[in-house]
C-alpha cells in the first residue's frame, strides 16, 4: 500500500495541473509518509534524535512545545517544491496531517508562527548558500543561515549587508546598523528566489515580477517561500559601538529627553536601540550604541548617554559581528514580544515607563527569575521614506514625522505561568496604545518582528495597502493555500 502510496504522489507531484494532483492524491494515507518517500533522507519523524534536535532550535521555549507530525529539511529550491506540490495537493483532497509552517531561523516568540501541530514543518536551515558576487555588489543568502554566518565571511573582506542587530537570528529584514545610511533591510533586497503554491520556482525584482517582489517585503508567510535572498554589499570595515550598562532607573526619565533629541538629529553613521527593564531581578539600563566609523572618542550623538557615574562601559572600536554578540539572546527559555509604535516624544516614552514599570513589578513579584525588558529603536521620517523600486507595502508612506518603535521582551520558565504573563503584556500594549491616542502620539505601525500573536500588522498598513496585497495573493497563489493550509503567524 505505502509503495502505490508512493507512486500516485510521484504523479501527483508531476502532474500538468494540480488538479490531477488533488485528485491523485486522495489515495494517500498522509502528507508525511509521502514527503517521506518523495524526499528520502529530508523528513524528520517524532521520537528520533534528529527530530528532537530539530524542535530543541527554537528561540522560544512557546514554540518548542509544539510536535509536527514531520519536519522537512529541504536542501535547494527543487526540494521546497516538491514539498508545496505534495502539500497543496494533500490539503486540497483533505488528506491529514498536510497543513503546514515555514522556519528559517525559529525566532517568532509564538505558538504556530513557525511551527505546527500535528502537520508539516518545512524546516529551511539547510539552505545555506552565501555566495559573493563577482564585482562584490551583492551577495546570495540563503534563509537557512543566521546573521552571525553572514556577517562573518563578509566582514573578513571589509564587506556587509544591511541585516539584524542580533547575530541568532535569521536571515530576513527589519532595522540593521547601518539603516540610517541605507534604509530598512526590506529594501536592500535586490532579488528574492520565491517557491509559489503551485510549487512553481519564479525570481521576484524590480523588473520581474515587480508586484510580489513589493508584497514580499514586509509578507511573511502570505505569498510563497523565499528560497534565496541576493542582498545588496557595501563596504565596511571597523566600527565602534557596544553597550553601556547602568544599574538603577535614577536616570531613566532624564535619558527620555536624550532620546527624542537623537530621533530628530540622526547622525546617519549611528543607531541607538535603548534598553531598559528588569534583568537578573535588578534594574537596567543599557543602550546599545553603533557608529559606522571606528571614531576614538564617544561620537556627539551619543555622548548624552555616556559618562554617568557608575556606568559599566564597554564601547571599543571593533568588526560589526563582535559588536553584535552583545545583543546575543540565548534559546530555550519561554518568551515573549510585543511591540507598539509611538510618535517621537519624550513626553509619551514617560507615560510609557510608569504603565511598563507597573506591569514590570507585577510580574517580577509574581514570577521567579523573570526578565522584562523594554527598548526604544527610533524611526526617523527620513530613514522610514527611503524606498527602492517599487517600494513596500509597509505604510509608512502615510506618516509625517519621526517615530520610535517601543518593544517589550518577557522571559520566563514554567509554561503554567504562560497565560498570566501574555495576559500582563497585552494589558499594557492596549493601555500604551490608548495612552497615545489620548495624548496625540499614537501610530498605528507595528513593527511585525517583534509583534505578538494578537499583534496582526496588516491592517495598520492602510486599506489600500492590504487591498493591493490581498490582489497580489489571489494572482500569484489563486488557490489561497498560503492563507488557509499556512494558519500560522498574521494572514491578510
Amino acid at each position: 500500500m505505502f509503495l502505490l502510496s508512493s507512486l500516485l504522489l510521484a504523479t501527483a507531484v508531476s502532474a500538468a495541473t494540480l488538479d490531477e494532483a488533488k485528485k491523485a492524491i486522495g489515495q494517500v494515507p498522509d502528507c508525511c509518509s509521502v514527503l517521506n518517500s518523495l524526499l528520502p533522507g529530508k523528513v524528520l519523524i517524532p521520537d528520533t534524535n534528529a527530530y528532537n534536535a530539530s524542535i530543541d532550535l527554537y528561540w522560544s521555549g512557546r514554540v518548542n512545545d509544539i510536535t509536527p507530525a514531520c519536519t522537512v529539511l529541504p536542501g535547494n529550491a527543487e526540494d521546497v517544491s516538491t514539498a508545496v506540490k505534495v502539500l497543496n495537493a494533500g490539503f486540497r483532497a483533505s488528506i491529514k496531517g498536510c497543513q503546514f509552517a515555514i522556519r528559517s531561523g525559529g525566532h517568532t516568540a509564538f505558538e504556530g508562527a513557525n511551527n505546527i501541530e500535528g502537520g508539516v514543518t518545512i524546516d529551511l536551515g539547510n539552505l545555506t548558500t552565501l555566495q559573493l558576487s563577482a564585482d562584490k555588489s551583492q551577495a546570495a543568502v540563503g534563509p537557512g543561515l543566521r546573521w552571525k554566518e553572514v556577517y562573518g565571511p563578509l566582514q573578513a573582506m571589509n564587506l556587509t549587508v544591511m541585516g539584524g542587530r542580533s547575530p541568532s537570528v535569521g536571515v530576513g529584514g527589519g532595522l540593521s546598523y547601518f539603516a540610517s545610511q541605507y534604509g530598512m533591510g526590506i529594501e536592500n533586497i535586490l532579488n528574492m528566489e520565491v517557491v509559489l503554491s503551485s510549487g512553481k520556482i519564479v525570481n521576484a525584482n524590480p523588473t520581474t515580477n515587480a508586484d510580489l517582489f513589493k508584497a514580499l517585503k514586509g509578507g511573511s508567510n502570505n505569498f510563497g517561500i523565499v528560497t534565496r535572498f541576493d542582498l545588496r554589499v557595501v563596504p565596511q570595515g571597523l566600527g565602534w559601538g557596544g553597550t553601556v550598562v547602568q544599574l538603577g532607573f535614577t536616570n531613566l526619565l532624564s535619558q527620555f529627553s536624550h532620546i527624542e533629541h537623537f530621533t530628530a538629529n540622526t547622525d546617519k553613521l549611528s543607531q541607538l536601540d535603548f534598553i531598559f527593564g528588569w534583568s537578573g531581578g535588578r534594574e537596567i539600563i543599557a543602550p546599545f550604541l553603533t557608529y559606522s566609523d571606528p571614531v576614538t572618542e564617544v561620537p556627539e550623538c551619543f555622548k548624552n548617554f555616556t559618562g554617568y557615574e557608575g556606568q559599566i562601559d564597554n564601547t571599543r572600536v571593533a568588526p560589526l559581528l563582535d559588536l553584535v554578540q552583545d545583543m546575543y539572546s540565548a534559546d530555550g527559555r519561554r518568551q515573549a514580544a510585543a511591540t507598539q509604535t509611538f510618535v517621537n516624544s519624550a513626553v509619551m516614552f514617560t507615560e510609557y515607563f510608569t504603565l511598563f514599570n507597573a506591569t514590570a513589578q507585577t510580574l517580577i513579584s509574581a514570577i521567579p527569575g523573570m526578565n522584562f525588558v523594554a527598548s526604544f529603536q527610533p524611526l526617523p521620517l527620513a530613514l522610514s521614506q527611503v524606498k527602492n523600486a517599487p517600494g513596500n507595502f509597509l505604510g509608512l508612506e502615510k506618516e509625517d514625522g519621526d517615530l520610535v518603535i517601543v518593544n517589550n521582551v518577557a522571559t520566563w520558565d514554567s509554561v503554567e505561568d504562560d497565560a498570566f504573563v501574555l495576559g500582563e503584556m497585552k494589558k499594557l500594549n492596549e493601555a500604551a496604545l490608548e495612552r497615545a491616542r489620548v495624548l496625540g502620539f499614537y501610530s498605528g505601525y507595528i513593527f511585525a518582528n517583534t509583534a505578538e500573536y494578537w499583534q496582526n500588522p496588516y491592517p495598520g498598513r492602510g486599506e489600500e495597502n492590504l487591498r493591493a496585497m490581498k490582489e497580489i495573493s489571489m494572482k500569484y497563489d489563486p488557490v489561497q493555500l498560503f492563507q488557509k493550509a499556512v494558519p500560522g503567524g498574521y494572514k491578510l
